[in-house]
C-alpha cells in the first residue's frame, strides 16, 4: 500500500465593518449587498504573527494498483481495508471551503472561552449602533432555531464609544433581567428605524417598559455591579480577540471573521458551523 499526504499551507488577516470610530448617532440601516466590503480605520494592527496549518488525508491503495484504479469501486476484501484507513483518519481533518487568512484569522493563542467544555462556542461581536449588527440580526434568529445542539451561542458588546458603552449596559441588564433575546430585534429597530437615540438611562428605561420593566428594576439592574463588570470583561474579550469592527464572529476562542471576509450574511453563518464542526470533531 502506498500512502498519500497533502500538506496545506494557510495564513491569516482581518477586516472588518463598523470600526471602533463609528458614528455615535442614530442612523438609518442600510441594507448591505451580501458581497460588499466595508473599509476601516484601524488604530491597532496584529501582531504579523503567521500560523502554518498542516492537514493530512491519507488514501490507502491496494499492493498492484495505480491511483486510477483505486478510485473505482472496491472489491469486497478491499473494503476492509479502505473502512479501516477510513477510520484511522483524525477526526480533525474535516476540510472546510473557507481559508484561513482569507475568509477568516486564526488566534494565536487561543483565548478562553465562557462556554462549558463540552460546548463549542460561537460569540457576536456586535453594537446596537452598527447598522451591519442590524442587518445581520435576522440571520442570527434564524441560525438560532436550528443551530448544532453541540454550539453555545453568546453575544458580547463591542463598547468602542460612549453610545456603545451605555448601550452595552443596557444589554446586560436584559440580561440580568432575563429578556436579552426578547429585546434584541425591538431594540435595533428603535434605533435604526424609529431613529431613538436610547443613550441615556432614563430613555432606555422608557424602552424596557414595554417589556413590562418598572423603571426602577432596570435602574437596579443597569446600574449594578454585576453589569459592570460584564461591560469590562467585554472590553477584555473584545481586546483578546482582536477585534476592530463589527459584527464579528469569534468560534471557540481561536477562529475570527466577519460579513466582509466571507462573502456575506449567509456565508458567514456557514463559516460558523463549518469551524464550529471542526472544533467539536477535533474534541470527540
Amino acid at each position: 500500500m502506498n500512502l498519500k499526504t497533502i500538506p496545506i499551507l494557510l495564513a491569516f488577516a482581518l477586516v472588518s465593518a463598523c470600526s471602533d470610530s463609528a458614528d455615535q448617532g442614530a442612523s438609518t440601516a442600510v441594507e448591505i449587498p451580501a458581497a460588499q466590503s466595508v473599509e476601516v480605520d484601524v488604530s491597532e494592527t496584529a501582531d504579523g504573527t503567521e500560523e502554518i496549518v498542516i492537514e493530512e488525508e491519507t488514501q490507502v491503495i491496494a499492493a498492484g494498483e495505480s491511483e486510477e484504479s483505486a478510485e473505482e469501486e472496491p472489491k469486497a476484501s478491499e473494503r476492509i481495508i479502505l473502512a479501516q484507513a477510513d477510520v484511522a483518519k483524525p477526526a480533525a481533518a474535516r476540510e472546510s471551503r473557507f481559508i484561513d487568512g482569507k475568509n477568516y484569522t486564526t488566534l494565536i493563542p487561543t483565548q478562553p472561552t465562557s462556554s462549558s467544555p463540552d460546548k463549542i462556542e460561537v460569540a457576536e461581536i456586535f453594537m446596537f449602533s452598527c447598522p451591519h449588527c442590524y442587518n445581520f440580526e435576522p440571520h442570527i434568529l434564524q441560525w438560532l432555531e436550528s443551530k448544532p445542539s453541540f454550539i453555545e451561542f453568546v453575544r458580547i458588546p463591542a463598547n468602542f464609544n460612549a453610545l456603545a458603552r451605555e448601550q452595552s449596559r443596557a444589554y446586560y441588564a436584559a440580561v440580568q433581567l432575563g429578556i436579552a433575546e426578547e429585546i434584541m430585534m425591538p431594540f435595533f429597530r428603535e434605533f435604526h428605524i424609529n431613529r431613538k437615540p436610547l443613550n441615556t438611562p432614563d430613555r432606555l428605561a422608557a424602552f424596557f417598559s414595554r417589556f413590562d420593566v418598572s423603571e426602577e428594576d432596570f435602574l437596579e439592574a443597569f446600574n449594578s455591579f454585576e453589569v459592570d463588570s460584564k461591560v469590562r470583561q467585554a472590553d477584555k474579550l473584545t481586546r483578546r480577540y482582536k477585534i476592530t469592527g463589527v459584527p464579528a464572529v469569534v468560534i471557540n476562542g481561536k477562529y475570527v471573521s466577519g460579513a466582509d471576509l466571507t462573502g456575506g450574511y449567509e456565508n458567514l453563518i456557514a463559516l460558523m458551523n463549518d469551524l464550529a464542526a471542526q472544533e467539536n470533531d477535533a474534541k470527540n
